[in-house]
Protein backbone atom coordinates (compact mmCIF):
# COMPACT_ATOMS: atom_id res chain seq x y z
CA UNK A 1 0.00 0.00 0.00
CA UNK A 2 0.87 3.66 -1.27
CA UNK A 3 1.95 5.72 1.87
CA UNK A 4 1.89 9.77 2.00
CA UNK A 5 5.40 10.36 2.99
CA UNK A 6 6.28 13.33 4.80
CA UNK A 7 4.42 16.20 5.03
CA UNK A 8 5.41 20.20 4.81
CA UNK A 9 3.58 23.02 5.03
CA UNK A 10 2.98 25.42 2.51
CA UNK A 11 2.37 28.98 2.09
CA UNK A 12 -1.25 30.64 3.74
CA UNK A 13 -3.13 33.86 3.60
CA UNK A 14 -4.23 34.50 6.94
CA UNK A 15 -4.64 31.61 9.03
CA UNK A 16 -5.23 28.44 6.90
CA UNK A 17 -3.17 25.91 6.96
CA UNK A 18 -2.57 23.85 3.55
CA UNK A 19 -0.70 20.36 3.39
CA UNK A 20 1.05 18.26 0.48
CA UNK A 21 2.51 15.15 0.27
CA UNK A 22 6.19 15.79 -0.48
CA UNK A 23 6.82 13.14 -3.19
CA UNK A 24 5.25 9.62 -4.84
CA UNK A 25 5.81 6.46 -3.25
CA UNK A 26 6.62 3.52 -5.34
CA UNK A 27 3.77 1.06 -6.04
CA UNK A 28 5.32 -1.63 -8.67
CA UNK A 29 8.90 -3.26 -8.78
CA UNK A 30 11.72 -1.91 -10.32
CA UNK A 31 11.23 -4.37 -13.26
CA UNK A 32 7.87 -2.51 -13.76
CA UNK A 33 9.19 0.74 -13.44
CA UNK A 34 12.03 0.17 -15.90
CA UNK A 35 9.98 -1.09 -18.60
CA UNK A 36 7.93 2.16 -19.00
CA UNK A 37 10.18 3.87 -21.31
CA UNK A 38 9.90 6.75 -23.62
CA UNK A 39 12.40 8.81 -25.70
CA UNK A 40 14.81 7.15 -24.81
CA UNK A 41 14.97 7.05 -21.03
CA UNK A 42 12.59 5.68 -18.24
CA UNK A 43 9.90 7.53 -16.79
CA UNK A 44 8.93 6.91 -13.04
CA UNK A 45 5.38 7.93 -13.39
CA UNK A 46 2.74 6.45 -10.86
CA UNK A 47 1.91 3.01 -11.78
CA UNK A 48 -1.07 1.08 -11.49
CA UNK A 49 -0.96 -1.51 -8.70
CA UNK A 50 -2.60 -5.38 -8.47
CA UNK A 51 -2.80 -7.18 -5.47
CA UNK A 52 -0.17 -9.54 -6.10
CA UNK A 53 1.20 -11.84 -9.16
CA UNK A 54 -0.45 -12.21 -12.38
CA UNK A 55 -0.18 -14.75 -14.48
CA UNK A 56 -0.15 -13.70 -18.08
CA UNK A 57 -3.58 -13.95 -19.99
CA UNK A 58 -3.56 -15.34 -23.62
CA UNK A 59 -5.48 -12.58 -25.08
CA UNK A 60 -6.18 -8.54 -23.88
CA UNK A 61 -9.48 -8.11 -23.17
CA UNK A 62 -10.72 -4.31 -24.48
CA UNK A 63 -11.82 -1.92 -21.70
CA UNK A 64 -13.09 1.29 -22.22
CA UNK A 65 -12.48 4.63 -20.44
CA UNK A 66 -14.75 7.52 -20.90
CA UNK A 67 -13.80 11.57 -21.26
CA UNK A 68 -16.90 13.66 -20.80
CA UNK A 69 -16.49 17.41 -20.58
CA UNK A 70 -16.44 20.13 -23.15
CA UNK A 71 -15.17 20.23 -26.34
CA UNK A 72 -16.52 23.13 -27.78
CA UNK A 73 -17.89 26.39 -27.16
CA UNK A 74 -15.50 28.90 -24.52
CA UNK A 75 -14.93 26.16 -22.05
CA UNK A 76 -13.68 24.13 -24.81
CA UNK A 77 -10.09 25.70 -24.01
CA UNK A 78 -10.13 23.42 -20.66
CA UNK A 79 -11.84 20.34 -22.16
CA UNK A 80 -9.52 19.69 -24.88
CA UNK A 81 -6.57 19.55 -22.91
CA UNK A 82 -8.22 17.46 -20.15
CA UNK A 83 -8.83 15.25 -23.34
CA UNK A 84 -4.70 14.76 -24.45
CA UNK A 85 -4.01 14.41 -20.63
CA UNK A 86 -6.93 11.18 -20.11
CA UNK A 87 -5.79 9.88 -23.55
CA UNK A 88 -1.65 10.44 -22.11
CA UNK A 89 -2.79 8.56 -19.63
CA UNK A 90 -4.38 5.46 -21.19
CA UNK A 91 -1.53 5.13 -23.17
CA UNK A 92 1.19 4.89 -20.66
CA UNK A 93 -1.39 2.03 -18.78
CA UNK A 94 -0.96 -0.13 -22.09
CA UNK A 95 2.53 0.31 -22.20
CA UNK A 96 2.97 -1.28 -18.96
CA UNK A 97 3.96 -5.42 -18.31
CA UNK A 98 1.39 -5.69 -15.51
CA UNK A 99 -1.71 -4.39 -17.40
CA UNK A 100 -0.73 -7.05 -20.36
CA UNK A 101 0.14 -9.81 -18.11
CA UNK A 102 -3.88 -9.01 -16.71
CA UNK A 103 -4.91 -9.07 -19.77
CA UNK A 104 -6.52 -5.59 -20.33
CA UNK A 105 -5.89 -3.01 -23.04
CA UNK A 106 -7.41 0.60 -21.98
CA UNK A 107 -9.38 2.75 -24.88
CA UNK A 108 -10.44 6.13 -24.43
CA UNK A 109 -13.76 7.58 -26.06
CA UNK A 110 -14.52 11.29 -25.64
CA UNK A 111 -18.23 12.65 -25.43
CA UNK A 112 -18.57 16.53 -25.89
CA UNK A 113 -21.32 18.16 -23.18
CA UNK A 114 -21.11 21.77 -24.80
CA UNK A 115 -21.16 22.86 -20.74
CA UNK A 116 -24.76 22.39 -21.20
CA UNK A 117 -26.47 19.94 -18.51
CA UNK A 118 -28.97 18.81 -20.48
CA UNK A 119 -26.12 17.41 -23.10
CA UNK A 120 -24.07 15.68 -20.60
CA UNK A 121 -27.39 14.18 -19.57
CA UNK A 122 -27.71 13.23 -22.56
CA UNK A 123 -24.22 11.67 -22.99
CA UNK A 124 -24.46 10.02 -19.96
CA UNK A 125 -26.63 8.22 -21.01
CA UNK A 126 -24.98 6.97 -24.09
CA UNK A 127 -22.38 6.32 -21.86
CA UNK A 128 -24.06 4.29 -19.34
CA UNK A 129 -25.43 2.19 -22.47
CA UNK A 130 -21.92 0.83 -23.47
CA UNK A 131 -21.23 -2.51 -21.70
CA UNK A 132 -17.08 -1.96 -22.06
CA UNK A 133 -17.25 1.70 -20.16
CA UNK A 134 -15.43 0.86 -17.00
CA UNK A 135 -15.65 4.68 -15.71
CA UNK A 136 -15.84 8.34 -16.75
CA UNK A 137 -13.00 10.83 -16.59
CA UNK A 138 -15.43 13.99 -16.10
CA UNK A 139 -17.19 16.27 -15.83
CA UNK A 140 -15.82 19.72 -16.28
CA UNK A 141 -18.60 22.42 -15.12
CA UNK A 142 -20.39 21.59 -12.02
CA UNK A 143 -23.72 21.71 -13.40
CA UNK A 144 -22.70 19.14 -16.00
CA UNK A 145 -21.55 17.03 -13.60
CA UNK A 146 -24.38 17.14 -11.05
CA UNK A 147 -27.05 16.80 -13.63
CA UNK A 148 -25.19 13.44 -15.10
CA UNK A 149 -24.08 11.73 -11.95
CA UNK A 150 -27.66 10.56 -11.53
CA UNK A 151 -27.07 8.70 -14.49
CA UNK A 152 -23.62 6.60 -13.56
CA UNK A 153 -25.02 6.52 -10.54
CA UNK A 154 -28.16 4.48 -11.69
CA UNK A 155 -25.86 2.37 -13.53
CA UNK A 156 -23.06 1.85 -10.67
CA UNK A 157 -20.69 3.47 -12.45
CA UNK A 158 -17.52 4.95 -10.95
CA UNK A 159 -17.00 8.87 -12.06
CA UNK A 160 -14.11 11.08 -10.94
CA UNK A 161 -14.45 14.69 -11.44
CA UNK A 162 -13.13 17.72 -11.54
CA UNK A 163 -15.52 20.00 -10.65
CA UNK A 164 -15.70 21.91 -7.46
CA UNK A 165 -19.61 22.91 -6.38
CA UNK A 166 -19.83 20.82 -3.11
CA UNK A 167 -23.35 19.61 -3.90
CA UNK A 168 -21.98 17.36 -6.31
CA UNK A 169 -20.61 15.30 -3.46
CA UNK A 170 -23.56 15.94 -0.85
CA UNK A 171 -25.95 13.68 -2.85
CA UNK A 172 -24.50 10.60 -0.98
CA UNK A 173 -23.62 8.82 -4.33
CA UNK A 174 -20.77 5.83 -3.53
CA UNK A 175 -19.83 6.24 -7.22
CA UNK A 176 -18.98 9.87 -7.25
CA UNK A 177 -15.37 10.78 -6.63
CA UNK A 178 -13.99 14.48 -7.24
CA UNK A 179 -10.16 14.74 -7.20
CA UNK A 180 -9.97 18.72 -6.54
CA UNK A 181 -10.82 20.66 -3.71
CA UNK A 182 -15.12 21.80 -3.05
CA UNK A 183 -15.55 25.62 -3.91
CA UNK A 184 -15.82 26.29 -0.34
CA UNK A 185 -12.23 25.45 0.86
CA UNK A 186 -11.05 27.74 -2.81
CA UNK A 187 -13.75 30.31 -1.80
CA UNK A 188 -12.37 30.14 1.65
CA UNK A 189 -8.91 30.34 0.74
CA UNK A 190 -10.09 33.96 -1.66
CA UNK A 191 -11.47 35.58 1.04
CA UNK A 192 -8.89 34.50 3.51
CA UNK A 193 -6.10 36.19 0.72
CA UNK A 194 -8.11 39.68 0.05
CA UNK A 195 -8.55 39.93 3.81
CA UNK A 196 -5.35 39.00 5.08
CA UNK A 197 -2.59 39.15 2.12
CA UNK A 198 -4.42 42.37 0.56
CA UNK A 199 -5.21 43.65 3.73
CA UNK A 200 -9.05 44.44 2.54
CA UNK A 201 -12.32 43.91 3.54
CA UNK A 202 -14.92 46.63 1.27
CA UNK A 203 -15.35 43.75 -1.03
CA UNK A 204 -17.86 43.58 -4.85
CA UNK A 205 -19.04 40.35 -5.61
CA UNK A 206 -19.75 39.59 -9.30
CA UNK A 207 -20.55 36.19 -10.41
CA UNK A 208 -22.29 35.08 -13.78
CA UNK A 209 -25.23 33.15 -13.91
CA UNK A 210 -23.76 29.30 -13.77
CA UNK A 211 -23.88 26.58 -10.96
CA UNK A 212 -19.86 27.28 -10.45
CA UNK A 213 -20.32 31.17 -10.44
CA UNK A 214 -23.30 31.35 -8.40
CA UNK A 215 -22.18 29.14 -5.48
CA UNK A 216 -17.85 30.15 -6.00
CA UNK A 217 -19.48 33.75 -5.16
CA UNK A 218 -21.99 32.66 -2.20
CA UNK A 219 -19.31 30.66 -0.06
CA UNK A 220 -16.79 33.99 -0.87
CA UNK A 221 -19.11 36.01 0.75
CA UNK A 222 -19.96 33.51 3.81
CA UNK A 223 -16.13 33.65 4.60
CA UNK A 224 -15.74 37.10 3.95
CA UNK A 225 -18.25 38.19 6.59
CA UNK A 226 -16.35 35.51 9.43
CA UNK A 227 -13.39 37.53 8.46
CA UNK A 228 -14.92 40.96 9.30
CA UNK A 229 -15.39 42.06 5.75
CA UNK A 230 -18.35 43.00 4.29
CA UNK A 231 -20.24 42.40 0.58
CA UNK A 232 -20.98 46.09 -1.12
CA UNK A 233 -22.12 45.09 -3.96
CA UNK A 234 -23.69 41.49 -5.33
CA UNK A 235 -24.76 41.31 -8.76
CA UNK A 236 -24.95 38.49 -11.44
CA UNK A 237 -23.96 38.56 -15.35
CA UNK A 238 -24.25 36.61 -18.23
CA UNK A 239 -21.41 34.56 -19.12
CA UNK A 240 -21.83 35.61 -22.76
CA UNK A 241 -22.05 39.29 -21.57
CA UNK A 242 -20.12 41.83 -23.43
CA UNK A 243 -21.04 45.55 -22.09
CA UNK A 244 -20.09 45.76 -18.56
CA UNK A 245 -19.90 49.85 -18.52
CA UNK A 246 -23.16 50.09 -16.73
CA UNK A 247 -21.97 47.54 -13.79
CA UNK A 248 -18.76 49.12 -13.44
CA UNK A 249 -20.65 52.33 -13.29
CA UNK A 250 -22.30 50.32 -10.16
CA UNK A 251 -19.41 49.11 -8.59
CA UNK A 252 -17.38 52.03 -8.37
CA UNK A 253 -20.42 54.25 -6.79
CA UNK A 254 -20.04 51.04 -3.41
CA UNK A 255 -15.99 52.26 -3.02
CA UNK A 256 -14.77 49.12 -3.30
CA UNK A 257 -11.78 47.97 -1.88
CA UNK A 258 -11.39 45.00 -3.82
CA UNK A 259 -13.69 43.05 -6.66
CA UNK A 260 -13.84 39.20 -7.00
CA UNK A 261 -15.59 37.24 -10.29
CA UNK A 262 -16.81 33.90 -10.12
CA UNK A 263 -17.60 32.47 -13.12
CA UNK A 264 -16.45 32.47 -16.96
CA UNK A 265 -13.12 33.62 -18.07
CA UNK A 266 -14.44 35.78 -21.01
CA UNK A 267 -16.80 38.02 -19.03
CA UNK A 268 -13.73 37.93 -16.20
CA UNK A 269 -11.50 39.11 -18.89
CA UNK A 270 -13.76 42.30 -20.03
CA UNK A 271 -14.70 42.96 -16.82
CA UNK A 272 -11.01 43.62 -15.68
CA UNK A 273 -10.23 45.74 -18.85
CA UNK A 274 -13.88 47.54 -18.15
CA UNK A 275 -12.73 48.11 -14.71
CA UNK A 276 -9.35 49.44 -15.52
CA UNK A 277 -10.59 51.30 -18.57
CA UNK A 278 -13.00 53.47 -16.03
CA UNK A 279 -9.56 54.36 -14.14
CA UNK A 280 -10.93 51.68 -10.81
CA UNK A 281 -7.20 50.82 -9.25
CA UNK A 282 -8.12 47.55 -7.42
CA UNK A 283 -7.46 44.32 -6.86
CA UNK A 284 -9.27 42.10 -8.95
CA UNK A 285 -9.85 39.08 -7.58
CA UNK A 286 -11.29 35.77 -9.46
CA UNK A 287 -11.28 31.89 -9.46
CA UNK A 288 -10.03 29.14 -10.93
CA UNK A 289 -11.50 29.29 -14.53
CA UNK A 290 -9.07 32.63 -14.58
CA UNK A 291 -5.92 30.63 -14.47
CA UNK A 292 -5.22 30.26 -17.98
CA UNK A 293 -3.49 31.88 -21.34
CA UNK A 294 -7.19 31.93 -22.74
CA UNK A 295 -8.22 34.58 -19.98
CA UNK A 296 -4.83 36.54 -20.28
CA UNK A 297 -6.42 37.21 -23.81
CA UNK A 298 -8.82 38.31 -22.88
CA UNK A 299 -7.66 40.60 -20.00
CA UNK A 300 -5.37 42.26 -22.84
CA UNK A 301 -1.93 39.92 -21.35
CA UNK A 302 -0.20 43.20 -19.63
CA UNK A 303 -3.13 45.26 -19.29
CA UNK A 304 -4.28 42.32 -16.87
CA UNK A 305 -1.38 42.95 -14.36
CA UNK A 306 -2.10 42.76 -10.99
CA UNK A 307 -4.80 40.19 -11.54
CA UNK A 308 -5.22 38.13 -9.13
CA UNK A 309 -6.81 34.49 -8.70
CA UNK A 310 -7.09 31.26 -6.92
CA UNK A 311 -6.34 27.26 -8.54
CA UNK A 312 -7.25 24.47 -7.42
CA UNK A 313 -3.89 22.59 -6.06
CA UNK A 314 -0.43 23.19 -6.30
CA UNK A 315 1.29 25.43 -8.99
CA UNK A 316 2.11 23.12 -11.83
CA UNK A 317 5.64 22.71 -11.06
CA UNK A 318 5.23 21.82 -7.26
CA UNK A 319 3.41 19.16 -7.89
CA UNK A 320 4.83 15.71 -6.99
CA UNK A 321 4.69 14.30 -10.18
CA UNK A 322 4.77 17.05 -12.75
CA UNK A 323 8.47 16.44 -13.87
CA UNK A 324 7.45 13.09 -15.20
CA UNK A 325 4.01 14.34 -16.23
CA UNK A 326 5.50 17.02 -18.21
CA UNK A 327 8.14 14.30 -19.99
CA UNK A 328 5.43 12.53 -21.19
CA UNK A 329 3.14 15.72 -22.14
CA UNK A 330 5.64 17.01 -24.34
CA UNK A 331 6.75 13.99 -25.73
CA UNK A 332 3.36 13.32 -26.73
CA UNK A 333 2.30 16.76 -27.89
CA UNK A 334 4.93 18.69 -29.09
CA UNK A 335 2.95 21.74 -30.01
CA UNK A 336 0.90 21.94 -26.58
CA UNK A 337 1.17 23.20 -23.00
CA UNK A 338 -0.38 21.52 -20.34
CA UNK A 339 -3.28 23.20 -18.63
CA UNK A 340 -4.21 23.54 -15.05
CA UNK A 341 -6.75 20.63 -15.41
CA UNK A 342 -4.61 18.68 -17.43
CA UNK A 343 -2.96 16.95 -14.50
CA UNK A 344 -5.78 16.30 -12.84
CA UNK A 345 -7.76 13.99 -15.82
CA UNK A 346 -4.67 11.98 -16.05
CA UNK A 347 -4.96 11.22 -12.47
CA UNK A 348 -8.57 10.95 -13.23
CA UNK A 349 -8.50 8.25 -15.99
CA UNK A 350 -5.43 6.47 -13.97
CA UNK A 351 -7.68 5.70 -11.03
CA UNK A 352 -10.41 4.09 -13.18
CA UNK A 353 -7.83 2.15 -14.94
CA UNK A 354 -6.13 1.41 -11.71
CA UNK A 355 -9.61 0.10 -10.28
CA UNK A 356 -10.03 -1.94 -13.26
CA UNK A 357 -6.78 -3.84 -12.46
CA UNK A 358 -6.41 -3.61 -8.85
CA UNK A 359 -9.96 -5.06 -8.01
CA UNK A 360 -8.90 -8.06 -10.00
CA UNK A 361 -9.42 -9.61 -13.84
CA UNK A 362 -13.04 -9.57 -13.88
CA UNK A 363 -14.21 -7.67 -10.71
CA UNK A 364 -17.94 -5.97 -10.67
CA UNK A 365 -18.56 -2.44 -11.08
CA UNK A 366 -19.20 -2.13 -7.12
CA UNK A 367 -15.85 -4.00 -6.33
CA UNK A 368 -13.87 -1.34 -8.39
CA UNK A 369 -15.73 1.25 -6.57
CA UNK A 370 -15.04 -0.25 -3.45
CA UNK A 371 -11.47 -0.29 -4.44
CA UNK A 372 -11.28 3.59 -5.24
CA UNK A 373 -12.65 4.20 -1.78
CA UNK A 374 -10.24 2.01 0.12
CA UNK A 375 -6.45 2.72 -1.95
CA UNK A 376 -4.65 6.28 -1.52
CA UNK A 377 -3.53 6.94 -5.15
CA UNK A 378 -0.20 8.30 -5.70
CA UNK A 379 -0.86 10.86 -8.53
CA UNK A 380 0.93 13.36 -10.51
CA UNK A 381 -1.56 16.12 -8.51
CA UNK A 382 -0.34 14.64 -4.84
CA UNK A 383 -1.96 11.63 -2.81
CA UNK A 384 -5.63 11.49 -3.15
CA UNK A 385 -7.59 9.50 -0.23
CA UNK A 386 -11.42 9.90 -0.62
CA UNK A 387 -13.79 9.85 2.24
CA UNK A 388 -16.46 8.96 2.37
CA UNK A 389 -18.85 11.79 0.68
CA UNK A 390 -16.30 10.91 -2.03
CA UNK A 391 -13.85 13.96 -2.18
CA UNK A 392 -10.24 13.93 -1.99
CA UNK A 393 -7.62 14.43 1.15
CA UNK A 394 -5.45 17.18 -1.23
CA UNK A 395 -7.63 20.50 -0.64
CA UNK A 396 -4.87 22.28 -1.81
CA UNK A 397 -5.42 25.57 -2.83
CA UNK A 398 -2.86 28.22 -4.56
CA UNK A 399 -2.73 32.09 -5.38
CA UNK A 400 -1.60 33.36 -8.47
CA UNK A 401 -1.06 37.18 -9.92
CA UNK A 402 -0.22 38.43 -13.23
CA UNK A 403 3.06 39.62 -13.83
CA UNK A 404 4.17 41.37 -17.06
CA UNK A 405 1.16 39.51 -18.79
CA UNK A 406 1.73 35.48 -17.40
CA UNK A 407 0.39 34.04 -14.21
CA UNK A 408 2.92 34.25 -11.41
CA UNK A 409 2.63 31.91 -8.09
CA UNK A 410 1.88 34.29 -5.02
CA UNK A 411 4.44 33.66 -2.12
Amino acid sequence: MATAGNLVVVGRPARRALWYPRGLSAVLSAAALAALVLAGCAQTAAILRIPGPVPAQPTRNLVRIAYAGPLTGPNGVYGRGMLRAAQLAVDQANRLPNVAHAGYRFELLSFDDRSDPKQAVAIAELIVDKPDIAGVVGHFDSGCSIAASSIYHGAGMPMVSVSSDPALTEQGFENVFRIVPRDNVQAAFAADLVTGTLGKRRVAVISDTSTYGKNLADEFAAQLARDDGGVVLREEVAPKQTDFSALVSRIGGTAPQAVYYAGSYIAAGRLSRTLKGAGLDMPFVGGDTLYSKAYLEVAGGIDANGDICTALGLPLEQQPGYTTFIRLFRTAYPDSTPGAYDPYAFDSAWIVMDSVVGAGVGASMPARIAYIRAHPFDNVTGQAVFDAKGDTSNQTVSGYRVTKGVWIPMR
